[in-house]
Order: C-alpha cells, then structure tokens, then sequence
C-alpha cells in the first residue's frame, strides 16, 4: 500500500533534478509515490526527468502556465491520496532512510501536524564546487509561541499529513510574500490546531548555490515584511495571547521575542456545542470545522442523544484534547441536549453547530469577538449558505441566506423566516432566561432556536455580522415533517411575546403555499 507521496515542484532546475527523483528512488522503503509538478520550465528539466516516467510510481505534470510555489503545492493537495505528504525542493535530495525513520516517527506522533528533522546544507560556489558542508541541528520546540519567535532556520524535511494540510485549506497564496514564504506560513498555520515533532536524525541533504543564494537575497526585503505581518496576524488568530516585541533596523523590524498581551481587554474564550442523534455520515466534518476555526475554542463539547448509529465510533476516531464527547443513555431530544450541554459550558461564550452542518474557518472570531465587545448583547449571529444533496450524491451549494439587522424586537417577530446561522451566544445570558424550554408537548423538540432567540430579545441587545460563516445541509423531507408542529408552537409562542411585551400589537396570520403559516402584520392595539 502507497503510504506517502513525495511532491516535488519543479521549475528549471535541470542541474539538479535527477539527483532529487534518484533520491527517492534509492529509499529503503517502496511504499512511496512521486509526484512532480512542472511549473512550464523553459530549459531542459522535463527531459531530464522523461526516463524515469518509466517506473510506475513516478508521475509527472506539465503545467503551461507558470503558478508559483504556493499555487503548485495546493494543486498537488488535491492530487495526492495517500495518508502523507513529504515536499521535496528539485535542488535538494533524501537520504536513503529518510521516508522510513519519517513514516515510522508519524505512526508513533498521530497526534501531530508536521513532522520536521535535522539537515545537512552544502554551499557550492559559482563554479559549483563545493565549498562548506554544515549540519543544522535543530530542536523541538516546546510550543507554539517558541516555534514562531525560533523559525528561523529552514525546517527540513517538512512531512504532513494530508488530510491536516486540507483541514488548514493549503497554502495561502494571495501575495508575493505567501509564495516565498510558504514554509513558515504552512507551519505556523498547522501549528495553531497541532504539535509539530522534531525527528534528532539527518533526513535531508538541502543544497545552496549562487542562482538560490541571489534569489534569497534579492528577496530579503519582502520576506521580512512578510514575517512582520504574518506574525502579527498568527499570534491574533491564536488567542491574542502575546504580542511580538519587534526591533526597528533601518526600514526592517526583526522580531526579539513575545510579550504577553496587557492590552488584551476582552475574555474571548468560548465553546463549540454540537448536539447530535445519528448523523454519523456528516458528525467528522462537523467537529473537523469545529477544530480549524482561526479562533481556538478552548472546547468542543458533542452530547450525542443516544443514537443508534455509529455516530460514537466516529467519532472517537478524533484525537483531539478539546474533544468531549458526552453520550446519553435515552433520546431526549434537542432542547434536553443543550440543557445538558449548558451545565458543562465553562466558557463565556458558546457557538452551536448542528451535526450536520459547519462552519467556515473564521466564524468563531468574526463572532465572539464583537460579542465580547457589546457586553448588552445575548448572541451574535451571521449569514449562511444551503446545501443539498444531487443525484450523484455530491452536496452543491443552492442558496445564499443573508439575514437583515433587525432593528427592533418586534422586527425579529415580522422578518425572522430562516432561522438565524451561525449563532453564538452568552452563556450568562442563556443560562439567565432559563436555558431551552422542555414543557410544552413535544418536550422541546421543534422550534427550540426561535424560542430561545425571541426570549433573548426580550432583554437583551444583538449582533449582526454581515458575513457567511455557516453551512447547512437541507433536508426537505425532515423540514416538511415539521410544519404541523412549528405552526402551533410559533402561533402560541408569538403571541405570548406579545402579551409579554405589553400587549401592544394583534398578531395577524396568512397561510403560506407552503404550509406554514407566517406573521403577516402586526396591528396596534
């Protein structure tokens, strides 16, 4: 079985790619695949690699446009199969060892994001003899933060696992500086969700010479401001935690260490609730959303309503410490489940995700953080997109659902027709009105997010965040099997608000083609 894949990203390097492909050749393990991605080189690189095209586990591509660096690596994401992914510069080559000490590290470390190792760099001169051979020792880094104030010293080999580079989107490849770069953006963007393991062991012979010396130089300029940005933006999207302490030389700044952030005003620190009664098919991408948001959730809390498929399976499948999964041994449906889920939420903030649905990347920190700035706000909620299902199985995106800003609670009563996704509430605040209500006959299984929005309201301010961040798989058949139980629930609990709210407006209701019946106006009293 094919284990890895080894991808090389190939623009004219005639001189050195048969040393790079005869590399992987001589590995003393066979379980590997190469994969070389031509970016239209102009001199004779192709041809150098045509005789090898002979071995069945060698694949190469011609491009004929050139992408750049960054756009080549995604390209070779979504080609590549196997459970790894080892990128190999064409200038450089493996020893022989290299994929099976790597292969047997990534057995032992499942748990990490990227595995990385000792290398040997040699500096030939203009005339391409060599002139220095130096062993670069690095080192294991004790956490993120160290990694990024110690990334300095390329980190080569760099081994990933496939599907955690998917789970990050790739590389970024937006600037000139995302091209250049692209090793240390890749790495700080895995590090944010998973370790990454030193291998002490020589598994990469890293070559320098004047064409990449020149190139390294010239460059130098947009890497630094690069780095300045990139980590700014890093050390935000990890929790705001510590700021960099940067030294201004000349035009450039350097980073000199990070400090903790004493201007950090606001708790952010939330939980991602997911319910859940037999969704096995879709729980994985669910919780995978849940674990990939910019903004870390400190947990992820899945109370499952005792499904009777193997929902608990897959999901113990999840090696993550911010996974708790909490099985019930009775179906007690949705209201009772974030019943439970709120007496286990010890954060100041939680964000409910249906199991069947996710959540763009950045929906966790475009949500909290101007909730956690508007202390009379309840929840904050954004916009979302619907999916169904095709007859080849395929889930297409259909529709686009932007809410309004509600100016007024009675505006919520007039306009609210999809419910509103994502939402993130204030714990405090739910927990204040009473969490989910279960007394009515169907013991708060339909129409429990409505009820909860609209008693919200009743006392609370909102935010609206003008952006899509939420995905939702429509089921037709499971929404109209609904409609007999949310006309009674949403006549008698409309009015009940109003009566609440003073008694000021008569409720007046149409039937909708649909089925549903829908506020039509309201009149004064």
């Amino acid at each position: 079985m094919t284990e890895v894949t080894v991808v090389i990203t190939l623009y004219n390097k005639e001189k050195f790619i048969e040393d790079a492909i005869k590399s992987v050749l001589a590995q003393n393990v066979k379980n590997w695949h190469l994969l070389i991605l031509d970016d239209a080189s102009t001199d004779q690189s192709v041809k150098k690699v045509e005789p090898f095209l002979k071995h069945k586990n060698i694949t190469l591509i011609q491009l004929k446009q050139n992408l750049g660096q960054t756009n080549l690596l995604n390209y070779a994401l979504t080609l590549v199969e196997t459970p790894y992914f080892l990128q190999l510069d064409a200038d450089d080559w493996l020893p022989n060892h290299a994929l099976k000490k790597l292969m047997e590290a990534a057995k032992k470390h499942s748990d990490a994001g990227m595995l990385y190792a000792n290398h040997i760099c040699y500096t030939y001169d203009e005339q391409d003899q060599l002139i220095e051979e130096k062993e670069i020792m690095l080192e294991q880094f004790k956490d993120r933060y160290q990694l990024l104030e110690k990334i300095n010293e390329a980190m080569a080999p760099r081994f990933y696992w496939t599907e955690k580079l998917k789970e990050v989107g790739g590389w970024m490849a937006q600037t000139k500086g995302d091209m250049i770069v692209e090793d240390v953006q890749i790495t700080l963007r895995l590090a944010r969700l998973y370790p990454c393991v030193w291998i002490n062991d020589f598994l990469y012979h890293r070559r320098k010479y004047t064409a990449n010396q020149q190139k390294f130089d010239t460059t130098k300029s947009l890497r630094v401001a690069y780095r300045y940005h990139l980590f700014n933006q890093v050390l935000l999207e990890w929790g705001d935690e510590y700021v960099a302490d940067w030294q201004q030389v000349n035009d450039h700044y350097y980073l000199k260490g990070l400090v903790p952030n004493s201007q950090k005003q606001t708790d952010t620190r939330y939980t991602i609730v997911i319910p859940n009664y037999n969704h096995a098919d879709t729980i994985l991408s669910a919780v995978k959303s849940a674990l990939t948001q910019t903004l870390e959730p400190e947990e992820i809390l899945v109370i499952d309503d005792a499904s009777t498929d193997n929902s608990l399976k897959k999901l113990a499948s999840i090696k993550s410490s911010k996974l708790k999964v909490i099985p019930l041994k009775k179906n007690e449906g949705i209201s009772h489940l974030l019943n439970h889920a709120l007496t286990h939420i010890k954060t100041p903030y939680f964000l409910q995700l249906d199991s069947d649905d996710w959540l763009n990347p950045q929906t966790a920190q475009r949500l909290v953080i101007p909730l956690s700035k508007q202390k009379d706000a309840a929840f904050a909620y954004g916009n979302h997109a619907l999916w169904k299902e095709d007859n080849e199985l395929k889930w297409q995106k259909v529709d686009t659902i932007e809410q309004p800003s509600f100016s007024t609670k009675y505006d919520w009563l007039l306009k609210l027709g999809y419910m509103v996704n994502p939402r993130c509430y204030r714990t405090s605040a739910v927990k204040k009105v009473g969490g989910w209500i279960t007394n009515d006959p169907w013991q708060g299984r339909y129409f429990e997010d409505a009820r909860m929005i609209l008693r919200l309201i009743s006392t609370y301010k909102w935010v609206h965040v003008n952006e899509f961040l939420h995905n939702v798989r429509v089921n037709p058949r499971s929404s109209g099997d609904k409609i007999k139980y949310y006309n009674s629930l949403r006549k008698d609990f409309y009015e009940k608000m109003l009566l609440e709210w003073g008694n000021h407006y008569k409720a007046v209701w149409k039937m909708a083609s649909t089925g549903r019946i829908v506020l039509e106006r309201l009149e004064k009293i």
